[in-house]
């Protein structure tokens, strides 16, 4: 007769129940995977004593997990490791971590890669070896990896045919590594190793053993008939050169009963292996079964995933105890002969409450000395008739199977039930919509929690500065922020709730309608009117805020579009508008000059006008200017420089006297009246005079602005080349007809300038 499980008393659990660890042995952190943090793997352990724990969102046990938990060898996260000891893995499926003390070996579902302390990889060529088997008749995951004394990695796993649909006919395959992460080209020839198992369902490999002879043994577990959901646990060996050992058993196989697959060695190389019940089954170096080991389950209603052996040779395994809200943690000791260690807890074994009910699975690994680690999916506290979020709880046990209480002890446990908080009811009209409850503030948790809203087109916002985020998205708060919430009240007289779930508590917002509609009708909202616009382009209005509405109320508009939020999104037709909307409308201004457009949009019954007038016909233009020319030859066609018209906004007249002018500078030119338009270029040309230092005029007018281009023919040389005076002084003759010549064009010039000038002053 075996003995009973170890009740806790109420006075203990309570004191379990603290939410922060005070010399309790048992820490509960978030492992930030999701709202459920399962456990998907057994705590690996580190040679510094280091616990990595691998939370996953699905509740299955051999899935592969999202992120990575350290915890130092204290119990506290480890402050070195990821964002306050949670790692993400930013996509990867990993299935297994293997600390050494030359790096961190990362099992992953489709290689293996070798990382520091940090997880950050070390094998950056080709980052990680894909070391199973793709193709387009099936795909290969890793579920277990060993590495050898000499460096070598041994990996292993299942092979699905997608052709079969994934569930019968699966393999076991098996690779090997070197040292430095490539194929080894001396196991199978540097390829993966297929091997058809025992069964028709699903094969997989859950642990391996290089032994003494550079064989490697596998065990694991095979489905006999995929249509059956029972399991076998099957052992297999290869040869060092990646051969099926087919002295090994019945054509290299073992089948053995009922187990979680996993086997532990002993330095004698005899192998052992846990049942699901508790029962620990001893295999001699010739792998028949050790009748001088009893291994018998120590107590009913266990249910094992893990076992381990210690320093001392001891079996310990790991699991459940219990069902349902009675599910607590299971750790048990089995002495070198095979006996309950009646050293462990007095009994063999620990029936441990954690502070909420333990859900799915229970995992479990030895510390360097020998300090049993137990880690469990535990629900947190929440209100009745909901569910509260699940985290990592982990207890390190002595070696005398008592919780340790310096585990733990300062690091504070996971708490994400906030304390009450309330929405105030609010009595509105039926139809009432975008009804605001809160701001209410976050306290009582010591990590963000996360939370969802439900309700008719409910929203949150965290922090209450008018940012809403739709109730399909959920998200997580700290303590000490805001919330607010919004959603629309009953459609007819009667009560509407909107819900806020966070951390395992239920908060509601009640919203009561009485028998009198809604408010439709805003307060006046008018839209800036937009003179001088330009002619048949796309006009839009400033914003207007709607307000004194409490329901939705009817839209419409008249020549021109809205936009509900001013995103730039326009329609036209019928709509619906609620309180605090922005909104601004758009239409296309007139074709003429001076000319009105106007755009009603009407809200409940209230008006408001957007009216845009364009810009009236200007056809005067900035003054210009063209640079006259000297020295010119004599009867020839003389162009001016180009000039750029500007300052109008419609076809504008323009004229030339004594030359002719060119729209464009193409060099077809017209003396013809003719128009121009703001931007186009214009130059004049004339013929020179036939006489010396004569000067030739054209002008130019445009609108009421004129200007004049002039050349002047070259000077003609002097008579005589010299001579004398009766004065007596030397130099040439006067030239008569050239001073006259000269004195003709600063006269004009003077002339000119004045004349431009008062013609610019009166434009």
């Amino acid at each position: 007769m075996f003995p009973k499980a170890i009740v806790v008393s109420s006075a203990v659990f309570a004191a379990l129940a603290s939410s922060v660890a005070m010399a309790d042995g048992f820490v509960i952190v978030d492992g930030g995977a999701s709202e459920a943090d399962y456990v998907a793997q057994a705590p690996r352990i580190g040679p510094d004593g280091r616990v990595y724990l691998f939370p996953s969102r699905s509740n299955y046990s051999e899935t592969c997990a999202e992120r990575v938990v350290a915890l130092d060898a204290t119990g506290s996260l480890a402050a070195n490791f990821g964002q306050n000891g949670v790692r993400a893995l930013n996509g990867e499926c990993l299935f297994d971590l293997l600390p050494t003390a030359d790096g961190i070996f990362k099992l992953l579902w489709n290689g293996v890669q070798r990382a520091d302390s940090a997880l950050d990889p070390f094998w950056s060529s080709p980052g990680y070896i894909e070391a199973l088997g793709h193709s387009s008749t099936g795909g290969a995951a890793n579920t277990a990896f060993v590495r050898a004394a000499d460096g070598t990695i041994v990996t292993g796993g299942g092979y699905v045919l997608t052709s079969m649909g994934g569930s019968p006919d699966e393999k076991w395959i098996v690779a090997r590594l070197t040292a430095s992460g490539a194929l080894d080209g001396a196991f199978n020839a540097g390829a993966v190793l297929q091997q058809d198992v025992t069964g028709n369902g699903s094969a997989q490999i859950q642990t391996l053993h290089v032994l003494g002879n550079g064989q490697i043994l596998a065990s694991g577990l095979v489905q006999p008939n995929y249509m059956v959901a029972a399991y076998q646990t099957l052992l297999s060996r290869y040869n060092p050169n990646g051969t099926i050992d087919y002295t090994f058993g019945a054509n290299g196989e073992l089948l053995l009963g009922d187990s979680v697959g996993r086997s532990v060695m002993d330095t004698s190389a005899r192998l052992y292996i846990a049942g699901h019940d508790g029962s620990v089954t001893r295999y001699s170096t010739s792998f028949t079964v050790d009748g001088s080991y009893p291994g018998a389950s120590i107590v009913p209603a266990v249910d094992v995933f893990d076992i381990a052996i210690d320093t001392m040779g001891r079996i310990v395994t790991f699991g459940t105890i219990g069902s349902g809200a009675a599910m607590h943690g299971y750790v048990a000791r089995f002495d070198a002969a095979g006996m309950p260690d009646a050293t462990f807890n007095g009994t063999g074994f620990v029936d441990y409450p954690f502070a909420g009910p333990v859900v799915n699975s229970c995992r479990g690994s030895l510390q360097p000395d020998d300090k049993p680690v137990l880690v469990c999916s535990v629900r947190g506290q929440e209100d009745l008739a909901t569910t509260g979020p699940i985290d990592l709880g982990v207890v390190r046990f002595t070696t005398a199977g008592a919780a340790d209480v310096s585990f733990g002890a300062t690091q504070a446990d996971t708490d994400q039930y906030p304390d009450a908080f309330t929405f105030t009811t609010q009595t509105v009209g039926y139809g009432a919509v975008n009804l605001v409850a809160g701001p209410v503030t976050i306290s009582g948790i010591n990590t963000p929690a996360r939370f969802s809203v439900s309700g008719r087109n409910a929203y949150y916002s965290i922090g209450c500065a008018g940012t809403w985020t739709s109730s399909g998205t959920s998200s997580v708060i700290s303590a000490g922020q805001s919330l607010c919430i919004k959603a629309d009240g009953p459609v007819a007289a009667g009560t509407e709730y909107a819900t806020v779930s966070m951390g395992g508590r239920v908060v509601s917002f009640r919203m009561d309608a009485t028998s009198a509609p809604a408010d439709i009708v805003p307060d006046t909202f008018t839209f800036t009117a937009q003179p001088g616009v330009a002619p048949s382009s796309l006009i839009e209005s400033s914003a207007a805020t709607i307000s004194g509405i409490t329901g939705r109320a009817p839209l419409s508009i008249v020549n021109g579009e809205y936009s509900i939020g001013c995103t730039g999104n326009y329609v036209g037709g019928n709509g619906f508008v609620t309180n605090g909307a922005t909104i601004c409308l758009r239409h296309q201004s007139a074709s003429g000059f001076s000319a009105p457009t106007t755009t009603t949009l009407t809200i409940g019954g209230v008006q408001g006008t957007f009216t845009s007038t364009t810009a009236a016909a200007d056809t005067t233009p900035s003054a210009f200017t063209f640079t006259d020319q000297t020295g010119v030859s004599l009867n020839t066609a003389v162009t001016s420089n180009s000039i750029t018209i500007s300052g109008i906004n419609a076809d504008t007249p323009m004229s030339i006297t004594g030359g002719e002018y060119s729209v464009g500078c193409t060099g077809t030119f017209a003396s013809a009246a003719g128009t121009v338009v703001n931007g186009q270029t214009v130059c004049v040309r004339h013929t020179s005079s036939t006489s010396n230092g004569t000067t030739v005029r054209t002008t130019l007018t445009i609108g009421s602005v004129s200007d004049e281009f002039s050349s002047t023919t070259v000077v003609a040389s002097g008579s005589s080349s010299g001579g004398g005076s009766s004065s007596g002084g030397g130099g040439g003759a006067f030239d008569g007809l050239s001073a006259i010549a000269l004195l003709s064009t600063l006269g004009y010039a003077l002339r000119r300038r004045y004349s431009t000038r008062s013609t610019a002053t009166s434009t």
